[in-house]
């Protein structure tokens, strides 16, 4: 009869706790990458009022925010791959930006230019 089973689960055997959602993709710390759309960016304060388009910026990847706090759970951010920008770098406007400032994206709202160098042993 539907329903009868026993669904009780009293097996000894670990449960291995997922280490991403996906979004941060294939990349990597250090990776080279340039933003591939039009993203809208609020957050640094010289530009906080009227906000800017990074489309077309080149950054590096300095971290996958995938933890939570104290790395005890799975962040649930769709945004999770964190990119240093220099103030005159590559694809960015001349002046428009006085030091590094920092934005969180997803992996489909990236393009990968260069792979960090492998680490040395």
């Amino acid at each position: 009869v539907f329903g009868d089973e026993d669904i009780t689960d009293e097996s000894s055997e670990a449960i291995e706790k997922p280490k991403t959602h996906g979004y941060e993709g294939d990349f990597q710390v250090g990776d080279i990458v340039r933003v591939k759309k039009p993203i809208r960016i609020w957050s640094v304060k010289q530009h906080a009022k009227e906000g800017f388009s990074c489309e077309g910026f080149v950054g590096t990847v300095s971290a996958l925010v995938l933890y939570g706090r104290k790395y005890q759970t799975l962040c649930s951010a769709i945004t999770p791959i964190k990119v240093d920008f220099q103030p005159n770098g590559e694809g960015i406007p001349p002046n428009m930006f006085e030091k590094k400032w920092i934005a969180h994206f997803a992996a489909n709202e990236l393009e990968l230019l260069s792979r960090a160098p492998p680490p040395s042993l």
